[in-house]
């Protein structure tokens, strides 16, 4: 889906475009001294007014949001939330291409405005796809691999006994010569992780510039974190234990990062763009690819970088002063000697390296609102953000993110304008969504505020405990009606996607490309399942012992019996369940059409494969599903109709019972006869199999999810 990218109607200003330029001797920020006055440009917060109590702020909020598009007695004015100040490059410099624009390949094809682009050729239109042909970009000197050994080195000394690498064998990345030197880490060694790191984790998390990226000039600290995040990629689509120490020199690096972008001083209000987007890639990785304690980690450092992100920065609205502050000094790593003369950089040139600097840190804010949001939702504890807190416009579409030049981004820039093509703000476009009247836009900008709903539905939903959405708590038949509203609006936005997908699919040249994450499909289904159960206490019900980073006490337990028992009568019950079977099916029986070939060499009988899959949300969400189901099997109580008619499959395997059992129950749509469907044996049989699936994954929370699930099948089998 990454490369279906429908140029459709409401997109971004012409002047949201992207990249950098790129040479030999500045990086992907080079000295801000070349910048004009601010590094990005906010307007001032309208909610942040003395007169306002922060209460009576999200009541109002609130109120607009969910109440009729225009109904309200006041209307918010979202123009005057922060957003970004780009400066078009016509104010800068007369384009003599404007009367003879660049057709966007695709749009005479689809005869439709709304589509765009022709997906594979406007790619390739713009650019030659993962950069090969910029011999530069990835090589590194011997002076900056001597630098990134002597920050491993700092790294080692404080860890290398927590990380028990302490003494690695000779043969390993992370093996110290008796002289302390680093043998096996080589410049080539390092490279690989970084190539591996944009071609399989950049699209998934867009923070950073791809075009204007540069592995000798850019902050080492934002190196060392492409690169840990690359060799755990390596690790993952590798089979198990083959990679070994490239985890190992994952972690060792991930590990000591965070201490170091922490005390670096471009750390502080207004927080410089290199340390949000080190930050968000640190958090990515401890999140979903590595041990229990680094997650957790994550965990309590997550609202550190959001206040970061707050005050005096862009969530916080126009900082007080947009330049670093006065008299901050950046350690010789971090900027790495990257200078450029402001003469020597045609106008162009300046304006698109202000501009890119802007788009990237709108990305990285819009990012760090997705991941809050996410990991709420699929973790279970409480979202940090609410949707008022990012009322800026949405990120560009990524065919301009990816463009090579400032030539084509011009070109670009006064295409879109030809066709009126023009920015949303994301709050106007979540409110058009949650009122069933959405204008078309781009995906990156359709996956945001298919993130928006979830994040509404996770602020209505009466568990929250500390909800923030509103000033007093709504009644129960408010909130059945505002959960519904948001349920709609999640159909409507899939739907929507799905049409404009298989819209654009058909003027599509060249070959597909690899989906974009979060997968639109994931999202849907892990916004109705969400919804529907607590999964706090399915886990809780499981028998796990420690959960959010606490032991699970007997009252606990006894509470989620009881709560299964309650729920599981319900229609919500039914609904979650259904959309479980139904996200599983997707995964598990239907082709992974976005499977990249190379990594089926890992994948079970039926293709997929938790640990490679390209999705890194996907599997903790099946893992989701087969609890969901779990906990409404375990509840009702054990069923045969199902098992009789299972009888066929005598004989045949646990996966192709489990594969059988999911896609006969995700095709139903009548959630009254669901509970005469259910098998325990078919059940069982799922359990088995993703258990084993998941087994063979590498981050620990993965592992322990295995676990789980086989524990789950014996309380299944040993139940009354």
């Amino acid at each position: 889906m990454d490369q279906m990218h429908e140029v459709i109607g409401q997109h971004h200003d012409v002047a949201h475009l992207s990249p950098l330029r790129q040479s030999a001797d500045d990086g992907l920020l080079g000295d801000p001294s070349i910048l004009p006055p601010t590094d990005w440009d906010f307007a001032a917060r309208p909610f942040e007014n003395a007169s306002l109590e922060t209460a009576q702020v999200n009541d109002g909020f609130a109120a607009w949001l969910l109440s009729p598009l225009g109904s309200h007695g006041w209307d918010l004015d979202v123009a005057q939330l922060p957003s970004m100040n780009y400066g078009s490059y016509t104010d800068i410099h007369n384009s003599s291409d404007r009367e003879h624009p660049t057709p966007l390949p695709g749009l005479s094809e689809c005869n439709d405005p709304t589509l765009g682009v022709g997906v594979g050729e406007a790619r390739d239109h713009v650019s030659s796809g993962f950069p090969g042909c910029r011999e530069s970009w990835l090589h590194m000197s011997s002076r900056r691999l001597s630098k990134t050994h002597d920050l491993l080195h700092s790294f080692h000394n404080k860890n290398a006994a927590n990380l028990r690498i302490a003494h690695a064998p000779a043969g390993s990345l992370v093996y110290r010569s008796p002289e302390g030197t680093w043998s096996n880490l080589s410049a080539s060694v390092l490279e690989r992780c970084v190539m591996t790191f944009w071609q399989d984790v950049a699209p998934q998390i867009p923070i950073v510039h791809q075009a204007t990226f540069s592995a000798e000039h850019c902050p080492l600290p934002l190196l060392l974190a492409t690169v840990s995040l690359g060799a755990a990629q390596l690790v993952r689509i590798s089979a198990p234990n083959a990679l070994s120490d490239y985890r190992h020199l994952a972690d060792l690096i991930i590990t000591g990062l965070r201490w170091e972008i922490h005390t670096s001083e471009d750390a502080q209000p207004p927080v410089n763009l290199w340390v949000a987007q080190s930050l968000l890639l640190l958090e990515f990785y401890e999140k979903l690819f590595s041990s229990r304690q680094l997650h957790e980690r994550a965990h309590i450092h997550h609202v550190s970088t959001l206040t970061l992100l707050r005050r005096g920065s862009p969530l916080g609205g126009r900082p007080g002063a947009d330049t670093p502050l006065e008299g901050s000094t950046t350690p010789d790593h971090a900027r790495d000697e990257a200078r450029v003369d402001t003469q020597s950089l045609p106008d162009i040139d300046t304006w698109w390296r202000h501009w890119a600097n802007n788009e990237s840190m709108l990305r990285v804010v819009f990012m760090a609102y997705e991941m809050d949001t996410l990991h709420a939702a699929m973790f279970g504890h409480e979202s940090s953000l609410l949707p008022s807190d990012v009322g800026l416009t949405l990120q560009c579409d990524d065919i301009l993110w990816t463009a090579e030049s400032a030539g084509k981004l011009r070109q670009l820039e006064t295409t879109f304008s030809l066709y009126g093509i023009k920015s949303k703000k994301f709050l106007h476009g979540l409110k058009e969504h949650l009122h069933g009247d959405s204008s078309p836009s781009h995906l990156r900008a359709r996956l945001t505020l298919g993130v928006g709903l979830l994040s509404v539905g996770c602020h209505i939903r009466p568990r929250e405990k500390h909800n923030k959405l509103f000033e007093t708590i709504p009644s129960q038949a408010e909130r059945k009606k505002w959960s519904t509203m948001m349920l709609q609006a999640l159909d409507q936005w899939k739907n929507g996607l799905d049409d404009a997908l298989s819209t654009a699919s058909l003027c599509e040249v060249g070959p597909k490309r690899q989906s974009s994450i979060p997968e639109p499909t994931v999202l849907y289904h892990l916004g109705y399942i969400t919804m529907h159960i607590d999964i706090l206490n399915c886990q809780i019900l499981a028998g796990t012992e420690l959960l959010l980073g606490r032991r699970v006490s007997r009252k606990e337990h006894a509470s989620a019996t009881s709560y299964a028992a309650s729920w599981a009568s319900t229609a919500e019950a039914r609904l979650a369940v259904l959309h479980s079977f139904k996200l599983l099916s997707h995964t598990l029986v239907e082709p992974c059409a976005d499977m990249p070939e190379r990594q089926l060499q890992s994948a079970t009988s039926n293709g997929y494969s938790s640990r490679s899959d390209p999705c890194f949300y996907r599997p903790w969400c099946l893992y989701l599903a087969a609890l969901t189901i779990w906990t409404y099997q375990y509840a009702v109580g054990q069923r045969q109709t199902y098992d009789t008619a299972m009888n066929s499959l005598a004989g045949k395997s646990t996966d192709d019972i489990a594969y059988s059992y999911v896609s006969d129950l995700s095709t139903g749509h009548n959630l009254g006869n669901l509970i005469d469907r259910i098998s325990d044996h078919g059940c069982s049989a799922l359990l088995q199999t993703l258990s084993d699936n998941l087994a063979l994954a590498e981050p620990t929370i993965l592992v322990e999810a295995s676990s789980r699930l086989l524990k789950c099948r014996s309380l299944l089998a040993s139940r009354p």
